[in-house]
């Protein structure tokens, strides 16, 4: 029996010999390869190894897992001690070591007996634990890490019985998974752990920059010349400079503060579109400006409202020969011809119990734009009233298309909203029936940029005899039926559908015209089948 006070050099080798000795005979009696590091240099007292997977059918020897390696320290304590203390060096290669590693307390009585065990693994917390007071000795400038010591805990928590199968099944616990696997999840925490969401601060001055280019430069909306850029790394709260003072350009990337639908209104017309958006906000502290600077993101472009004007950066994929879908065009186009009018209201409609605002802006109107903005606009308006009518799904087109189409689109929507169209035939002077409000009906199809419409307009027949032939003039009688010609084979579609609704019509005059580009090409056919006559005939160009 020994009487301990303060354990002098001697002493401590003496029960650190004790210690290891027991670690090691518990090992053999797990059959376990224990490999003992000498000369000690490292902090590392043994290599424990376990044996190879036993082989099998499912698995050939190329395919087998390493074994699983264990890196453990051993630290023998007298039994009222708490912890264990380890060198920071020592720690340091540890964490550092892709096996796992573990500080292997052992608690040591009067009598030299060994009466607890405590396992530290260096991973998640206990690895956090290492890596903040290794980066804290580089704030103070302490490069004497051998001087240095981290403590470990025996704890109830981590103790395990003085047996050789418990301590068998710890060890292997540690890297079950695999050892490759180990490794990779060891690895990224000695890079990640203690970064919060803002890892890295940067200073910089801003010097001989307009106001203007300083509130685009914090919208994210352009590069900003910047001078004494310092940039430090945040981890485990401790700040450490990542580079050299230096000189040039950066560009900041923002996140939205917020969600928000914004409704542009145009002072004079009081038209309105509203667009989803995501909301940003430069408060002049930033920006040394008078007033707030804000941008609103949508699909369409960026609203961006500074020192009391607005501009709007419109989307990509919006020119004359992008294909959209009518809706998203009418968007588009009621945004641009709104912006072109100048004055505008702006109110901004946060998700959640936010308050609304509003802004308002007045900047000079392009009236140059606004009557074109116009015609685009009604153009594809009349586009879906026609697709409406005719059932027609979804089609994307391009500006250029319906522009070329123009006219067969005002003509065929004149048709779906006003009624009264007429229809005038002119025939070669021949035999003709003298018809008054016979009742008749027109076929056709027509191009109308995004596809192709058939169209069955009902009308009333009447014929007048000319010099030069016979003038079969038909006026709508009831609502016109479209349909959507679905195909590539258009003069063939339209056939079925020529077929189909002269069969179901019930008319004695049936004048019908082939497919065209233009409601003005190509020539008409009447079919006559009244008062016991039957007369087909080729009529010139018909005109709605």
């Amino acid at each position: 029996m020994t009487n301990r006070g303060e354990l002098s050099g001697a002493e401590l080798d003496r029960i650190g010999h004790i210690g290891e000795n027991f670690f090691s005979g518990l090992c053999l009696r797990a059959r376990l390869n224990c490999s003992k590091l000498e000369p000690d240099k490292t902090g590392k007292d043994f290599i424990v190894e376990f044996d190879l997977a036993e082989p099998n059918k499912k698995m050939s020897f190329d395919k087998r897992p390493p074994p699983i390696q264990v890196v453990v320290q051993v630290k023998t304590i007298l039994a009222k001690n708490k912890t264990a203390r380890v060198t920071l060096s020592v720690a340091e290669r540890l964490v550092k070591d892709s096996h796992p590693a573990v500080i292997c307390i052992l608690k040591i009585d009067k009598d030299d007996r060994i009466i607890s065990m405590h396992l530290n693994h260096l991973f998640d917390d206990q690895l956090g634990r290492v890596l903040e007071r290794l980066r804290r000795c580089s704030k103070n400038g302490d490069t004497k890490l051998h001087l240095k010591t981290i403590t470990f805990a025996a704890t109830t928590a981590n103790a395990i019985p003085l047996e050789a199968e418990a301590l068998s099944l710890a060890l292997e616990r540690l890297a079950n998974a695999g050892m490759l696997e180990y490794a990779d999840a060891k690895k990224r925490q000695c890079s990640e752990l203690g970064y919060d969401e803002y890892g890295f601060t940067g200073r910089f001055s801003l010097s001989d920059v307009p106001v203007d280019e300083v509130i685009d430069g914090f919208l994210g909306l352009r590069d900003l010349p910047i001078q004494q850029l310092f940039t430090t790394e945040r981890r485990f709260n401790i700040e450490l400079p990542e580079a050299e003072a230096a000189s040039g350009t950066i560009r900041i990337t923002p996140n939205a503060q917020f969600s928000a639908t914004i409704v542009i209104t145009a002072v004079s017309t009081k038209e309105t579109l509203a667009l989803d958006s995501d909301f940003l906000v430069v408060p002049p502290g930033i920006t040394g400006a008078s007033g707030y600077a804000a941008s609103f993101t949508t699909k369409l472009g960026i609203f961006v409202l500074r020192l009391g004007k607005w501009t709007f950066t419109q989307s990509g994929g919006f020119d004359r020969n992008a294909e959209h879908l009518s809706g998203e065009w009418i968007e588009f186009l009621l945004c641009a011809k709104i912006l072109s009018l100048g004055a505008i209201s702006i109110s901004v409609h946060a998700k959640g119990n936010r308050t609304p605002f509003s802004i308002v802006t007045d900047n000079h109107p392009q009236a140059e734009w606004t009557s074109v903005l116009e015609n685009y606009l009604a153009i594809v308006r009349k586009l879906e009233v026609i697709n409406s009518k005719a059932g027609a799904h979804s089609r994307k087109f391009s500006l250029e298309q319906v522009w070329a189409r123009r006219h067969e689109i005002d003509a065929l929507a004149a048709v779906c909203t006003t009624g009264g169209t007429i229809v005038d035939i002119a025939t070669d002077a021949g035999t003709f029936p003298p018809l008054e409000a016979e009742q008749g009906v027109f076929m056709t199809a027509v191009d109308i940029g995004c596809g192709w419409i058939g169209v069955f307009l009902p009308i009333e027949v009447t014929t007048v005899g000319a010099v030069s032939g016979v003038l079969w003039q038909g006026r709508q009688r009831g609502d016109v039926l479209l349909e959507q010609i679905v195909g590539d084979d258009v003069s063939h579609q339209f056939e079925q559908f020529r077929a189909k609704m002269k069969k179901i019509s019930n008319v004695t005059t049936v004048i019908f015209q082939e497919p065209h580009a233009s409601s003005n090409e190509g020539f008409a056919r009447i079919e006559y089948s009244g008062g016991g006559d039957e007369i087909v005939t080729t009529a010139s160009p018909t005109a709605l």
